[in-house]
């Protein structure tokens, strides 16, 4: 029970930035904004190589998945909201074609 307990606070900082970045993903895919995908992918292959050399401890496992899913954040709102992605976030008006 006891380190059960002293694990819950990583897990859980760890879950916010990804359920965070999963509604930011799931808007750039609905809207068809696919330049993303690359940037998912090279984040997939750091994470998987970072579980490879940091896994001594289930606390240091967590910390590993709490970074890569902030930047997992960081990057979906780069996409949502940088300075490039602004033209494209837009809503049509009446009437008006794409």
């Amino acid at each position: 029970m006891q380190i059960a307990s002293s694990l819950l606070p990583w897990y859980a900082g760890a879950m916010v930035p990804l359920a965070l970045a999963n509604v930011l993903l799931n808007n750039l895919l609905a809207r068809s904004f696919f330049k993303v995908v690359p940037g998912l992918f090279v984040l997939a292959l750091a994470y998987g190589f970072a579980l490879t050399a940091f896994h001594d401890t289930p606390v240091m496992v967590l910390k590993t998945m709490a970074v890569f899913n902030v930047l997992l954040l960081l990057l979906c709102a780069w996409f949502t909201w940088g300075p490039k992605s602004t033209a494209s976030s837009q809503p049509l008006a009446d009437g008006q074609r794409a």
